[in-house]
């Protein structure tokens, strides 16, 4: 029976590790409604930096097209037709501009819709999925560098939001989804809780 070199099961071991890790990644910043969408709480996301993000979020548009955004942390509206638009920022030094993605398939006034996108600098992708379905990828390898916090729209939003949270990570989009059973079923109660209260 042959044994296995010490370095050979500390290499095994600290892989087994990252695939662990990457198999339940943690939240840089999560909003279980609105109210925690303050510009204290989301300081983390501000601070981690804007090179790999991956963001997953319930919105309800209550008005099509949308007034504002949901969020102050990215701009995110609807337009007539019910396209969601996700609007990052750059930073004010760099010549592309803003980052807009926007959806082929359309949204519901006043239905909840899963929004998750994914933007890193370091593998040259962005990509937008609505309903877990895939929406938009990036064409060029040209991506901004962003920053969170500076969104600003014409108006209140009217509508709402749930279970935004955000990763310093660039991950695939069935990762942003709510994993477990109690999550899913907590993000459904609060969604009907807020359908029930604009009925």
């Amino acid at each position: 029976m042959s044994r296995i070199p010490a370095c050979l099961t500390a290499i095994l071991a600290v892989g087994a590790a990252a695939l662990l890790q990457a198999a339940d990644p943690k939240p840089v910043f999560e909003a279980p409604d609105a109210a925690g969408l303050t510009e204290e709480a989301a300081a983390p996301l501000v601070a981690a930096g804007a090179d790999n993000i991956s963001v997953g979020f319930y919105v309800r548009f209550d008005r099509l097209p949308s007034v504002g955004s949901p969020t102050g942390l990215f701009g995110c509206s609807a337009d007539r037709e019910g396209h969601v638009t996700v609007r990052l920022s750059a930073i004010p030094t760099d010549m592309l501009g803003d980052y807009e993605m926007t959806t082929h398939d359309t949204v519901k006034k006043g239905e909840w819709h899963h929004v998750s996108f994914v933007y890193s600098r370091l593998r040259c992708r962005a990509a937008l999925y609505l309903d877990g379905a895939f929406q938009w990828e990036n064409d060029n390898l040209h991506l901004p560098r962003l920053r969170f916090g500076q969104a600003a729209g014409d108006g209140a939003f009217r509508g709402g939001i749930s279970d935004l949270r955000a990763y310093d990570t660039d991950l695939e989009h069935d990762e942003l989804l709510p994993a477990t059973p109690d999550r899913l079923q907590a993000a459904r109660a609060a969604i009907a809780a807020d359908a029930a209260a604009v009925a």
